[in-house]
C-alpha cells in the first residue's frame, strides 16, 4: 500500500508541475494544448489507479465514513472525466478550452492549505 500511496503522490506532483507550466504559458499555442493533453492523460491514469487500488482499501478500512469519502471522490472523478472528454474533443479551443481546463483543475487540485484534501492523507492510509 505504501508504494501505491507514493505513486499517487508522485502523480499529484507531476500534474501540479504540468499545471504550473501551463499557467506560465501566455499564449494558446500548440505547446499549451500539448500540456493540456499531457495533464488529461496523467489524470485518467491517476483516477484509474485510485479507483482500482486505493479506494477499495479506504472503503474497507473506514467503513461507512470510507464509503462517504469514496462516493464524493468518485463524483469528482466523474466531473473530471467529463471535462477531459470535452478537452479532448477537437471542437473545443481557445477561451472555452481554457475555461473548461481551469475549472477541471480546480476540482483536481490536491489539498494543501485550503485546498481539497488528498485521499492519501487520511487515517486509512496509516493503519495496517
Amino acid at each position: 500500500m505504501a508504494d501505491a500511496i507514493e505513486l499517487i503522490k508522485a502523480d499529484h506532483r507531476t500534474v501540479e508541475n504540468l499545471y504550473q507550466r501551463y499557467q506560465s504559458s501566455t499564449t494558446h499555442t500548440q505547446p499549451q494544448s500539448a500540456i493540456i493533453q499531457e495533464i488529461c492523460q496523467a489524470l485518467v491514469i491517476h483516477a484509474q489507479l485510485e479507483e482500482a487500488i486505493f479506494y477499495p482499501v479506504v472503503e474497507r478500512r473506514l467503513g461507512k465514513e470510507g464509503t462517504r469519502v469514496i462516493t464524493e471522490a468518485l463524483k469528482e472523478h466523474n466531473e473530471m472525466k467529463r471535462a477531459i472528454g470535452q478537452l479532448q474533443a477537437s471542437a473545443l479551443a481557445g477561451p472555452e478550452c481554457d475555461r473548461v481546463f481551469r475549472e477541471m483543475m480546480k476540482g483536481a487540485a490536491p489539498c494543501k492549505g485550503g485546498r481539497k484534501r488528498d485521499a492519501t492523507e487520511g487515517p486509512a492510509t496509516t493503519r495496517r
